[in-house]
This record gives C-alpha cells, sequence and structure tokens, in this order.
C-alpha cells in the first residue's frame, strides 16, 4: 500500500489557490532555502520537535520516540512532526471539505517541503481527487525530474510555481542549489 509522511493538513484555507482549499504539507524537501516557511518540512521522516517554552520539565516524555504508537505529552512541548498516510486516509479527510470548494470555486493544494518528491502517492492522490471532480492545485519549487511533471499534469489543474532566485549564484548561496 502506497503512503507518504504528511506534516500537516489546513482545512478551510483562503491561501495556496483559488477558493476555499485543503492545503496538504509533504515532508520532505531537496532545497535548503535560508527562509524557509516550512523548516519542519525538510526532513522526510516522521520527527519529534521540541518547544522549550512550553517545556515544564514533567519528565513524562522521557524514552519517547518516534516509533512510539502512545506519543504524547500534556504540554505539547513535544509534536511528532510527519505522520503516513494512505491515499484513502488522506481522502477522507480531503472530500469532507466538498461543498465548499463546489461553492467557493476552491479545491484541494498539495505544498511541503516538495510533493513532487513522492510522485507516486501524490498522483494516486491527485487522480482520487480529479475523478470526484475536486479541484487539484500542486504548489512546487520544480526542483525535480521533468518526468515527475509529466506523471502529474494529467490530474493537476493548476501548478503552483515558486520560483526563488533568477540569479544562478543568489540561488546556489540562499537555496543551497544551481537554478
Amino acid at each position: 500500500m502506497n503512503t507518504a509522511v504528511i506534516f500537516d493538513i489546513q482545512r478551510n484555507s483562503f491561501v495556496d489557490g483559488p477558493g476555499i482549499r485543503t492545503t496538504v504539507f509533504f515532508k520532505g524537501c531537496n532545497l535548503k532555502c535560508k527562509w524557509c516557511h516550512n523548516p519542519e518540512s525538510q526532513s522526510a521522516k516522521p520527527q519529534i520537535m521540541f518547544y522549550n517554552d512550553k517545556c515544564t520539565g514533567c519528565g513524562r516524555c522521557k524514552g519517547v520516540t518516534v516509533e512510539a504508537s502512545d506519543f504524547i505529552c500534556f504540554n505539547d512541548a513535544k509534536q511528532l512532526c510527519g505522520k503516513k498516510y494512505t491515499v484513502d486516509e488522506l481522502f477522507d479527510i480531503i472530500i469532507k471539505d466538498k461543498m465548499f470548494y463546489e461553492t467557493s470555486g476552491g479545491g484541494v493544494t498539495f505544498s511541503g517541503g516538495e510533493c513532487m518528491l513522492q510522485i507516486d502517492f501524490l498522483c494516486e492522490i491527485l487522480k482520487k481527487c480529479k475523478d470526484n471532480k475536486i479541484h487539484t492545485a500542486v504548489d512546487t519549487a520544480g526542483f525535480i525530474p521533468w518526468e515527475n511533471f509529466e506523471k502529474a499534469i494529467p490530474y493537476t489543474d493548476l501548478f503552483l510555481y515558486d520560483i526563488k532566485a533568477f540569479n544562478n549564484d543568489v540561488h546556489k548561496e540562499f537555496v543551497g542549489v544551481s537554478n
């Protein structure tokens, strides 16, 4: 069964495309932008995020790992960032807001990280959305093989292309790779 690691799902969003949308944030990015808005998305694996300002030092979380099925922090000082979803599990969340998509001209946006790095899963969920008449958008930096675009194009209504820098030297310095 195909799965993807997702770090956030924002329902009732008014950004990342037209109308009311659900934005799905995939984990994993092949860029290292110095201004990254979602640094928790860079690693492709689930990870524990620690927020020192919320920690009371109670010690209940000692020994907690990403793999633990009973992961909990009563103060939210440690939070699990990234969860594996199947296409059906993710679609069950997306479809809940279909009436809002229809009345507002909205839909679903797949973002990240870089959602195009998990192309097989992305195409499966895109196709399922299209089969259910849900508008689809893909937010990408485009630093992926062209073949990934070719796979996604048939199921994508809108690409939001995130251009980082036009100048190659600036791109290398601030993004970590050539453009």
